[in-house]
């Protein structure tokens, strides 16, 4: 039989403050840190004094926290400050409790489907098992399924704050200005790529936030920091872990703009911008309605230095290679996400790949899966000895394009030591000083076989 005690809950509510009515300023970077920048209003007395500052993000790191006057610089000083980041978990309430008396919800050892509630001395805590000591004088070691108690701890502080020990010889309102750094909030780019018609192709790029600072910003104006920059701050937690509230989308008017910054990138998205926390915010940073891109399929393998039988069936790469050369843009680091029009010409998705940052002028490689009508068989044909480190290795390639279009694909044979082409069906190139690279088109509905060879110094 369970034993009902009607006592008082604990709840216990995290209070956020309203914010100060001035917009925030927020540098976001993409390794997860934040740079906030806010002007709030205070009334400060004369002399020394304390003074409580909310509304903070729980991830604010300390040491970076800057505060000057901007209604008098030269009058106002904090000599100290304090910050703790609020909140707390059952355990560290708990523990505050050892040696008192608790009312602790316990298992009925005489009917398992029962509970009982008991007075008891609270003597230590392990996860979910309590070491009790009962009225009866026994003692408890084992789970438990809650503990009831009248009231928060008296020092308990719920959410973030920062105490300041001040000297003021100015007015007595003043407006100060809040410089720190914070984790938790990252971005990173969102790209579209999209096919119209036979051969265009559009790219969309958009700017993905993440706020998980522990702390919603109103009212913000938003820059975006593109490029790896050197931080203490943890690594972003990763996207298939995060827990987003929302996802809020936005497009500045005719995309951000952008500016160079030391060896970075800063897009200047604009005003106005909520970022609550747990949300997931998009904003449009620029179009490219025409980008260059060809697709091409690629088969790797290895030239073997023993000879082999049998025919070995290699997969084809499906690759899409982007030409950064006309946009007027570099590409942030992010995800390129594909998509080709269907038979009724709706967009499909076609595949997507993360690229790192790519320059004006430089090109992304994008591999989306395998091809599934266009195949390769390779065998060798030819290995000999012409000397004590010298090999004569031979290959025939032969490609099948099931398709209604010519297939481009590009062959890499990765050559180990010093090696010659000797003979070959198609020109060939070196592409670095172990590779050797074949493009060839596959023509619609038809086969092609390409046959090389090459002589291999081994030392």
């Amino acid at each position: 039989m369970v034993k009902r005690l009607a006592l008082t809950a604990l709840l216990l509510l995290m209070a956020v403050p309203a914010l100060a009515a001035s917009p925030v300023d927020l540098t976001v970077y993409q390794n997860g840190t934040v740079l906030v920048r806010e002007v709030r209003g205070f009334e400060l007395h004369k002399g020394t004094g304390e003074i409580a500052v909310m509304g903070l993000p729980r991830s604010l790191r300390p040491g970076t926290l800057s505060a000057e006057s901007v209604t008098a610089p030269k009058l106002f000083r904090v000599l100290s400050s304090q910050f703790r980041s609020g909140g707390l978990s059952s355990t560290q309430i708990l523990q505050r409790h050892i040696g008192k008396m608790v009312q602790v919800v316990l298992p009925d050892t005489r009917d398992t489907d029962s509970r009982r509630v008991a007075e008891a001395r609270l003597l230590g805590v392990e996860g979910a098992r309590a070491l009790l000591e009962l009225e009866d004088g026994r003692m408890w070691i084992g789970p438990y399924e809650a503990v009831m108690l009248e009231q928060a701890p008296a020092d308990a502080v719920l959410s973030p704050v920062m105490t300041w020990r001040f000297r003021n010889t100015g007015p007595k309102r003043q407006d100060v200005a809040l410089s720190y750094l914070a984790d938790g909030m990252d971005w990173n780019a969102d790209m579209v790529l999209t096919r119209r018609g036979h051969d265009q192709w559009g790219l969309k790029v958009w700017a993905t936030m993440r706020n998980e600072s522990g702390r919603d910003f109103k009212n913000a104006r938003l820059r975006l920091v593109a490029g790896e920059v050197s931080s203490g701050a943890p690594k972003p937690m990763p996207r298939n872990m995060l827990k987003a509230e929302a996802m809020v989308m936005d497009a500045a008017p005719g995309g951000a703009s952008r500016s160079e910054f030391g060896q970075w990138h800063l897009y200047d998205v604009g005003e106005g911008f909520s970022l609550p926390l747990g949300a997931v915010t998009q904003v449009l940073l620029f179009e490219v309605p025409d980008m260059p891109v060809q697709r091409r399929l690629l088969a790797e393998s290895n030239v073997g230095v023993s000879p082999r039988s049998g025919t070995d069936r290699r997969p084809l790469e499906v690759r899409l290679e982007i030409d950064n050369k006309d946009s007027d843009q570099p590409m942030p680091a992010g995800t390129v996400r594909v998509f080709e029009p269907g038979p009724e010409g709706t967009p499909l998705f076609a595949g997507e790949d993360a690229v790192p940052g790519v320059p004006e002028g430089g090109r992304a490689v994008l591999r989306l899966g395998r091809a599934f009508d266009v195949t390769m068989e390779r065998r060798q044909t030819d290995f000999s000895r012409s000397g004590k480190h010298r090999l004569i290795v031979a290959y025939e390639l032969t490609l099948k394009n099931a398709r209604e279009k010519t297939a481009a694909v590009r062959i890499r044979e990765r050559i180990p030591g010093q090696w010659k082409l000797l003979s070959a069906s198609a020109e060939g190139r070196r592409e670095d000083a172990g590779t050797l690279v074949f493009d060839l088109d596959v023509p619609k509905k038809d086969n092609l076989t390409l046959t090389y060879k090459v002589q291999v110094e081994l030392k």
